[in-house]
């Protein structure tokens, strides 16, 4: 039955797909076969010039291209739904997957068509399977998992920071971690890369303030004016104020995750469960990703995921209620509302904003569970 349900889903979502349903397949239909073309060009992105993602996004998209560029929507939607159907198979190979894996395929149902139209659904999978092999004590393939999913779309790294944080073997941890990123910067920097092997990491402070950041909401009911960016291909919000506070917006967001972190420093100290305070900080510092970020693009809702799963495993359904919400909203703001949104129309905007107070409700809500989290209690001996 779980696997019709997963089969059911993947349909359902690659049919809302179809041009003629939705614009959410945009990315994989018009700019991944454009750097496909110019790369046989000989002009690669992430190598010969900077690029917005970790060079690693570059394995999916050039899997999805084995038949030509033009074929490469449906070839992506192939490598999707394997990768998917690994980790699937791993949820259910593992004695507490089972509810995680109806959570799963619940909350992609929830996201619809975007859930499979970004490199952040390549990274799903990969966080998910390094999930599995936390909840298995198998630190090494977790961080592994967590380093090659950062390398393929950053968001993954935040769960490498928890279970640095939170897991026995940080040694372990470190040295998957750095020995991954030192292979990959090897390789890049051998095929010619340089500096651009890093583009990713100042690309962002590039960006104007995206119209549906969090941060963005308050210059929405202002009726701040918006355009069109044709570089970053989204919709920013055009004002000075804006402007300044999308350029402090990626400094505050390190220092945030680097605070969130700490209150998980704190809470193992203090001898709490691992488990939970893993769960927590998990969700914590992805919320923080999301609340701080310049950008608010829908498919920042996939990296909900991942959290959402180690939150079934400790029952913490409070927290999974509001990403259950945060997925349905997000849905709804795009693609279904999207035009509504840019149109700055009251039902858009309504929409909006209660998906990204949403946001700040799950990290608020994340952080006080974290500093909450009661002692272990040693057994009587």
């Amino acid at each position: 039955m779980l696997w019709a349900a997963f089969m059911a889903v993947h349909g359902l979502v690659a049919a809302l797909n179809h041009p003629e349903v939705s614009t959410a397949f945009g990315d994989v239909r018009g700019v991944y076969p454009w750097w496909v073309w110019r790369a046989e060009q000989g002009d690669v992105v992430g190598i010969d010039e900077p690029w917005v993602y970790p060079i690693l996004a570059w394995l999916p998209i050039a899997a999805s291209a084995v038949a030509g560029a033009a074929a490469l929507p449906g070839t992506w939607l192939v490598v999707v739904t394997v990768l998917d159907g690994i980790a699937f198979w791993l949820l259910l190979r593992h004695p507490r997957g089972v509810a995680p894996a109806w959570t799963w395929l619940a909350l992609m149902a929830l996201l619809g068509p975007i859930v499979v139209g970004r490199i952040d659904s390549i990274t799903m999978p990969i966080a998910i399977a390094g999930v599995v092999a936390t909840w298995s004590g198998r630190h090494a393939l977790a961080a592994l998992a967590f380093t090659v999913g950062a390398w393929t779309k950053i968001w993954p790294g935040v769960l490498w920071i928890a279970q640095l944080v939170v897991r026995p073997g940080r040694l372990v941890t470190l040295a998957v971690g750095a020995g991954v990123t030192a292979v990959v910067m090897l390789t890049a920097l051998a095929l010619g890369s340089g500096g651009n092997v890093l583009s990713f990491l100042t690309w962002q402070g590039e960006r104007g303030l995206q119209i549906e950041a969090v941060l963005a909401t308050p210059f929405h009911w202002a009726g701040a004016p918006l355009g069109y960016d044709d570089v970053q291909l989204t919709y920013e919000l055009q004002t000075e104020a804006a402007d300044a506070v999308a350029a402090v917006a990626t400094p505050v967001l390190v220092v945030v995750t680097l605070l969130v972190a700490a209150l998980g420093v704190l809470a193992v100290r203090r001898g709490v469960d691992r488990d939970a305070a893993g769960a927590w900080l998990a969700t914590a510092m992805v919320a923080a990703l999301i609340v701080t970020n310049p950008v608010g693009s829908p498919q920042f809702a996939i990296w909900l995921i991942a959290p959402a799963l180690l939150l079934v495993g400790i029952r913490a359904w409070e927290g999974v209620a509001v990403i259950v919400v945060l997925c349905g909203l997000t849905q709804l703001c795009y693609p279904w509302l999207y035009g509504e949104v840019v149109g700055q129309e009251a039902i858009g905007l309504l929409v909006l904003t209660l998906r990204n107070a949403g946001y700040v409700v799950l990290l608020a809500l994340a952080a006080w569970r974290l500093v909450r989290l009661p002692r272990q209690v040693a057994p009587a001996r």
